[in-house]
């Protein structure tokens, strides 16, 4: 399988709230199965959280380093 950027930023971001990324093949699940995947596998301060919530707080950050909405080093 060849993951396209969005894919591969979403695998990253999702290690942000899980106990480790998702895998490609998280790609291939409907969206029950990955929402559940979610709530089976999110980190210890997101365990109460539905699996739509840590898919919508997963996909916001990865978008939000898509987009380049990341601050920038200014030199003091």
């Amino acid at each position: 399988m060849i993951l396209t950027y969005e894919q591969k930023v979403f695998i990253w971001a999702s290690g942000h709230f899980l106990d480790s990324e998702v895998d490609q093949y998280f790609f291939y699940l409907d969206n029950d199965a990955q929402f559940k995947y979610l709530e089976d596998n999110a980190w210890q301060p997101f365990e109460n959280y539905s699996g739509n919530d840590i898919h919508a707080y997963i996909f916001q950050l990865a978008n939000d380093v898509i987009m380049k909405r990341v601050p920038e080093e200014v030199a003091q």
